[in-house]
C-alpha cells in the first residue's frame, strides 16, 4: 500500500533521473509486451522516452521519498532548444543502421513512426509549445501529481507568452484529465502507432489556449 506520509516535491530533472523515468515509461507503455524483438524495444524506448526528454526545454519530476513516480517533458517554443537533441537523432540513425537481425520489423516501425507524424500534423503543425511525454506512476495517480506537473508547465509556458499548449493523446485513456485542465479537442487522427501499441480509444490532438 502506497504511503501518503511524505509530501511529493516537484524539480527540475537531473540526468540521474532518466532510468527511473524510463522504468516509469515501461511500467504504463509496457514496451516488451508490444516489441519482443530486443533490439526494437531499445529503439523503440529511446526514441519514445530520450526522444521526448531532448526535444524538451522544460523538464520536471514528481519525487516521493527519493523516487521519481512521475514527470512531465515539454516544449516551450518561446524558449531555445538544447542542442544535445542533434546528438541524439544521430546516435538513433546509428542504432536503425545497424539493426540487428530481420529489418523488416525496424522498417515497419519507421512506416508507422512517420505515417503518425503525418497524419498528426495535419491537426496541428509541428513546432508549438507541447506537452510531449507526461506519465504518473500508476500507483501515485489521483493524488494530484499530475496536476502540478501540468500547472508548472503552463505557468512557465504562459509567462513567455505561449500563445496555446498541444498534446497528442487519445481519445479513451487521458482525455477526461486534459479535459478537467482546460484543453479542448482539436481533432482525430489516424495512427498505425496507435494500433501497434494496442491503445484504446483513437488518437487525437488537444488544445489549451494561453
Amino acid at each position: 500500500m502506497v504511503s501518503h506520509s511524505t509530501n511529493p516535491l516537484i524539480r527540475n530533472y537531473r540526468w540521474a533521473d532518466y532510468k527511473q523515468c524510463e522504468h516509469l515509461v515501461e511500467k504504463v507503455w509496457r514496451f516488451n509486451t508490444i516489441f519482443p524483438n530486443p533490439a526494437l524495444r531499445r529503439i523503440a524506448s529511446l526514441g519514445y522516452t530520450k526522444g521526448s526528454l531532448e526535444g524538451s526545454n522544460i523538464s520536471q519530476v514528481v519525487e516521493h521519498n527519493g523516487k521519481v513516480v512521475g514527470f512531465l517533458f515539454g516544449k516551450n517554443d518561446r524558449k531555445k532548444l538544447f542542442k544535445y537533441y542533434l546528438l541524439f537523432k544521430m546516435s538513433m540513425l546509428w542504432r536503425l543502421f545497424w539493426f540487428p537481425g530481420d529489418k523488416s520489423e525496424r522498417n515497419a516501425l519507421l512506416t508507422a513512426l512517420k505515417t503518425h507524424v503525418t497524419n498528426r500534423s495535419a491537426i496541428v503543425e509541428k513546432g508549438g509549445s507541447e506537452i510531449l511525454l507526461f506519465v504518473v506512476d500508476p500507483e501515485f495517480q489521483g493524488r494530484g501529481l499530475g496536476q502540478l506537473l501540468w500547472h508548472n508547465f503552463r505557468d512557465q509556458c504562459m509567462s513567455s507568452g505561449v500563445d496555446a499548449i498541444y498534446v497528442s493523446t487519445n481519445t479513451s485513456e487521458a482525455t477526461g484529465f486534459y479535459g478537467r485542465m482546460g484543453f479542448v479537442h482539436k481533432g482525430d487522427f489516424s495512427s498505425p502507432l496507435h494500433e501497434i501499441a494496442q491503445w484504446p480509444g483513437r488518437p487525437c490532438m488537444y488544445e489549451f489556449k494561453c
